[in-house]
């Protein structure tokens, strides 16, 4: 039997300062959890990661640094697959695709770390005589668009 197995994670919010009730190095505890889903990856054979967004919590490019995105890159290098991921309201200023481009994300995204998954950008995995196709919205503002939804064909 022919099967495409995928691996679903979602809401890293990955950060250089950690948030106000945790004590821990947040970005290596996120950063250990994101290198565990790529641990699982491997072990069931996963075909792809899909990320549901929000891979960063401060939607302000200048407040991530440059080794905290270094060191999410690392991390997904060692993946067995290819990951997906759509956009989410913390990662890009104002939850506009506009400024994706600038954000930690977007750098993710150019450097092919990870690859996009929103609107026009989908995964089609093929294997044996079976297709799966994976289409991700992205979140673009505060009013849903549901108009996006009658562009995927």
């Amino acid at each position: 039997m022919t099967e495409i197995i995928l691996v679903w994670r979602t809401d890293a919010h990955l950060a250089d300062e950690p948030p106000g009730s945790r004590v821990d190095d947040w970005a290596t505890t996120i950063l250990d959890k994101l290198e565990q889903v790529g641990v699982i990856a491997r072990e069931v054979k996963a075909d792809a990661v899909i990320d549901g967004a929000d891979m960063f919590n401060i939607k302000s490019p200048t407040r991530n640094s440059h080794a905290l995105v270094r060191r999410t890159a690392l991390v997904h290098k060692i993946y067995p697959c290819d990951v997906y991921a759509s956009v989410g309201n913390h990662d890009v200023k104002y939850g506009s695709l506009e400024f994706l481009n600038e954000s930690p994300l977007g750098v993710l995204f150019e450097s092919g770390v990870l690859k996009r998954l929103y609107d026009k950008h989908e995964a089609l995995l093929k294997k044996g005589n079976l297709t799966v196709r994976i289409v991700g919205i992205p979140f673009h503002g505060t009013k849903y668009d549901m108009s996006r939804f009658s562009s995927i064909t």
